[in-house]
């Protein structure tokens, strides 16, 4: 019954190429930050923790090599 009153929803997850797994990780982030951040005086430095480590986040990204295509 459930499956059915969302088959539009469940088709558009299966057949279209968006997601929100960015988005989700990025809240994952932040919450961990700010679980280890407990006690800091001021909202700009957390602010700037999260900026920090979606900069290192990105860094890495740039830093891994391309992986070759897979021969068929």
């Amino acid at each position: 019954k459930t499956l059915r009153k969302n088959s539009e929803g469940v088709y558009n997850a299966t057949v279209l190429p968006y997601s929100n797994g960015r988005v989700e990780g990025i809240n994952r982030m932040i919450k961990l930050i700010q679980r280890t951040a407990y006690g800091f005086t001021k909202f700009g430095h957390f602010i700037a923790r999260i900026r920090l480590h979606q900069m290192e986040t990105e860094a890495e990204k740039r830093r891994r090599p391309v992986q070759a295509p897979a021969a068929a």
